[in-house]
């Protein structure tokens, strides 16, 4: 399953955008923002890219460090979990 834009739903509620893992089969976002010619993204692309960087911003400026360790347990366990399913 081609992973690479979608998003993780959290086991408590929300959803935060999934980041590339070392498992994937096909390279992420961020090696076609680093790697590819610009015109190379797709309108999907960008706008997936900004979601991450808009949910970094969140992340570090508007939750406390606990919600923001809590929202790092909850995609560790949405991606483990992710992970033993594929096997």
């Amino acid at each position: 399953m081609d992973t690479r834009y979608q998003r993780v739903e959290l086991p408590r509620g929300g959803s935060w955008p999934r980041p590339s893992l070392a498992t994937d089969t096909t390279p992420g976002l961020f090696h076609k923002l680093t790697q590819g010619p610009p015109e190379a993204l797709t309108q999907g692309e960008l706008l997936f890219a900004g979601s991450i960087i808009r949910a970094y911003e969140y992340l570090i400026s508007e939750l406390t460090p606990e919600a923001a360790a809590e929202v790092n347990h909850q995609m560790t366990q949405a991606l483990r979990k992710e992970q033993d399913d594929s096997r």
